[in-house]
């Protein structure tokens, strides 16, 4: 027979949340000891559940975990893992149609491409062409824009597109010409 042992219930102490830097005993033990990944890795015989695992780790993260073994290297490599990495970086974002179409082949240069897109400071005329533009005028403009302004009469923004050429097209027939 099994005997319960009374264990009185003690208070824990709050642990200061970990440090995201690389150095120091602070940060995930993963982040510690590589013997701890190298066990995760022997529990996670499947590449498949090991590609998930890996999916779910912030991109320096992953960096650190390709180290573990020629697998785990492998396995962070793969075009498949970039490839869902890069949707998850990009929702919700704008990104190149040029990214999203490297990203099928090649996941990780697509998605450091998309990064660096996403630090520039001025529109590529390509890039602008590419893109629907949503417009309307600021409340400064005055009730004689605003009045007739679709946004501001409770209904969506009106959308332009800009042409290679140069020339405006406005969702809106009306609107062409005027800009």
């Amino acid at each position: 027979t099994l005997s319960r042992t009374y264990m009185p219930r003690t208070r824990s102490k709050k642990r200061a949340p970990a440090s995201s830097s690389s150095g120091g005993a602070s940060g995930s033990l993963c982040e510690r000891s590589p013997a701890a990944l190298r066990l995760i890795s022997e529990c996670l015989d499947s590449d498949d559940l090991l590609l998930h695992v890996l999916g779910l780790l912030p991109l320096a993260g992953l960096g650190r975990a390709a180290c573990v073994s020629s697998r785990w290297a492998r396995l962070a490599a793969s075009n498949s893992l970039w490839a869902s990495l890069a949707e998850r970086v990009w929702e919700g974002r704008h990104v190149s149609e040029a990214c999203r179409a490297q990203r099928r082949q090649h996941g990780r240069s697509a998605l450091r491409r998309s990064l660096a897109e996403s630090e520039a400071r001025h529109i590529d005329p390509s890039l602008l062409c590419e893109l629907t533009w949503h417009f309307r005028f600021k409340r400064a403009a005055g009730e004689h824009w605003t009045g007739s302004d679709p946004y501001w009469q409770g209904a969506r923004a009106r959308t332009l597109r800009f042409e290679p050429d140069g020339a405006v097209r406005w969702e809106e027939e009306a609107w062409d010409g005027l800009m």
